[in-house]
């Protein structure tokens, strides 16, 4: 006679060997797109755009244009870094209204 008890065990032990089985093949697929996606990457530059950057960028000064035609940055196949502490300084610029004021 069978034990119930060591048959939940057995099935549940089974059920958590697939599913490791499932994460492993999961992760491979991501380790895969991710090493694709670094191949497609890795020769194309990396720019971090800093706040004075991008105040020039918006305010459509000549300097963003000049950028731009130097460095192809809305041309590339890539998006550009920016720094959080960049999106916040861009915020506060903007909530105090001298936006385009300056520089």
């Amino acid at each position: 006679m069978p034990f119930p008890l060591f048959d939940r065990y057995s099935l549940l032990g089974e059920e958590i060997v697939r599913l490791f089985r499932y994460r492993a093949r999961l992760a491979d697929q991501i380790l895969q797109l991710a090493d694709q996606n670094h191949k497609l990457t890795a020769n194309l530059p990396t720019y971090l755009l800093d706040t004075g950057i991008l105040l020039h960028w918006v305010r459509g000064k000549a300097v963003a244009a000049n950028m731009d035609a130097q460095f192809q940055l809305r041309a590339s196949g890539f998006h550009p870094l920016i720094c959080e502490v960049t999106v916040f300084e861009i915020s506060a610029v903007a909530a105090t209204g001298v936006f385009w004021k300056r520089l």
